[in-house]
């Protein structure tokens, strides 16, 4: 797996292939290191959350990836994941 560190504090990491039987195994993890994690990204800021996504299909992978880094472009989304959110309050993102 490879892991990628895009800058201001987030993390992407994804397996090579895709690891999800069908779509509707896909899924989407958060995380937030009780530490942050020096993971040598671009603006050499530590990783405070970590998206892991597990899709069927590299398609479906890039289209995820995209939709998540456009949310974490919106400055609202951004600090309620620099503020550690909980779930509810991502999902609510989400669904707008």
């Amino acid at each position: 797996s490879s892991s990628t560190a895009m800058g201001q504090g987030l993390a992407f990491p994804h397996p090579g292939m895709p690891m999800a039987k069908t779509p509707e195994d896909a899924c989407i993890a958060l995380s937030y290191p009780r530490f942050a994690v020096p993971w040598k990204a671009p603006d050499d800021l530590p990783v405070k959350a970590v998206f892991l996504i597990i899709s069927s299909s590299r398609n479906e992978h890039l289209s995820v990836l995209s939709a998540l880094a456009r949310l974490c472009e919106q400055e609202r989304f951004y600090k309620a994941l620099m503020n550690e959110a909980p779930l509810n309050t991502i999902l609510d993102f989400i669904k707008e």
